[in-house]
């Protein structure tokens, strides 16, 4: 059998002549009020992966014909044998790294771009990350070419998943037949995907087929219309700005971390980890004043802790106790600009992705 790695390429002016006609019936049906932005966002976006795409094909076609001089075993070129299972093969290993992108701050850091979009049409699917596979993201399917798919049926494979998943982003479809919905991924599940909403985050990550979900629970039926975008969204529709936008909070992040298991943290925790406070320093912080701090002549007290001396706010009570006259150096409650030491550290909303950027 012969595997085109090259057919979504080709497939491509078919895909933005249907992203160009649902614009115009939905701007003529008065669905969209032109938002230019956006789809100019998008078209962008679309265009620097295509630039990239040389590259990140090389790329992927150099570790998986390396993998394939190891495979294990070499699979007959036979369309019920070798193709049938490559493709639930290749839907099953979509499934982990798109759940996994929404889980693990690395990947999200590439994947978020993809959610960025707050409207939801065809031509949201074009806001593709540049940094994906330069980042590692093959990997997911290095499995396959060991065991004995060729990298070319691998390629040919992803290409069909992507091009299936095209026509997912649009609400001019609603519902398919119960069959249809049950067994394969829909416009309806994929705009759930695409929410912010609480009960919307982090499900239906399935790519052709919706087994995957079902089986692993991570199914949610669209129950009313999806807040889409992020939950925090991006400000800019400059493509440089949501590419980077993620990956210049995490390295932000990397930077102040004080340990390495900080640093690991950032990287594979999911979205929105912060690292846990102490038991003491969730009382007693040397950098953000509390309510329970005062000063008592030349010894200081912080009541919230109850420590003397050798308190973390001793020397700025020290510092700020003449100016107080022995009152509170801050009231955090009052203050936006100081969190109030009784709260947690900011977490991801679920464990997974708070779509927070």
């Amino acid at each position: 059998m012969h595997f085109d790695t090259n057919i979504l390429l080709k497939a491509l002016p078919a895909l933005l002549l249907l992203a160009g006609i649902e614009w115009m019936v939905l701007v003529k049906e008065k669905h969209h009020a032109k938002p230019k932005g956006q789809e100019l966002g998008s078209l962008w976006l679309g265009l620097g992966f295509l630039i990239l795409s040389p590259v990140t094909k090389s790329v992927n076609l150099f570790a998986y014909s390396i993998a394939y001089e190891y495979r294990i075993w070499s699979l007959p070129d036979n369309l019920w044998l070798t193709f049938i299972p490559g493709f639930l093969a290749e839907d099953f290993t979509y499934y982990w790294f798109h759940r996994l992108s929404h889980q693990v701050r690395f990947l999200w850091a590439s994947h978020m771009v993809h959610h960025s979009g707050e409207h939801f049409s065809y031509t949201v699917a074009f806001r593709q990350p540049w940094t994906g596979h330069l980042s590692g993201t093959f990997i997911f399917w290095m499995w396959m070419p060991l065991v004995g798919f060729s990298p070319a049926m691998v390629l040919f494979l992803k290409s069909i998943n992507v091009m299936y998943q095209f026509s997912l982003h649009t609400e001019t479809i609603k519902r398919l037949p119960r069959w249809v919905e049950f067994i394969f991924n829909t416009p309806s599940h994929h705009r759930v995907h695409h929410g912010s909403d609480r009960e919307y985050i982090d499900k239906n990550h399935g790519g052709t087929l919706m087994i995957w979900d079902r089986i692993f629970g991570t199914y949610q039926d669209e129950i009313r219309k999806p807040t889409y975008g992020l939950t925090k969204n991006i400000p800019s529709q400059n493509p440089f700005v949501i590419t980077f936008f993620e990956w210049k909070r995490l390295f932000a992040d990397l930077r102040h971390s004080r340990s390495f298991g900080d640093y690991i943290s950032y990287l594979f925790r999911p979205p929105g980890w912060s690292k846990p406070v102490s038991a003491v320093s969730a009382r007693c912080q040397p950098h953000v004043a509390h309510p329970g701090v005062q000063a008592e002549g030349k010894k200081n007290t912080c009541k919230t802790c109850t420590l003397r001396g050798s308190c973390a706010h001793s020397a700025a009570v020290q510092k700020h106790s003449k100016e107080n006259n022995g009152t509170a150096i801050r009231n955090t409650a009052n203050d936006p600009g100081i969190m109030p030491q009784e709260q947690p550290a900011p977490m991801a909303l679920q464990t997974g992705n708070e779509r927070s950027v």
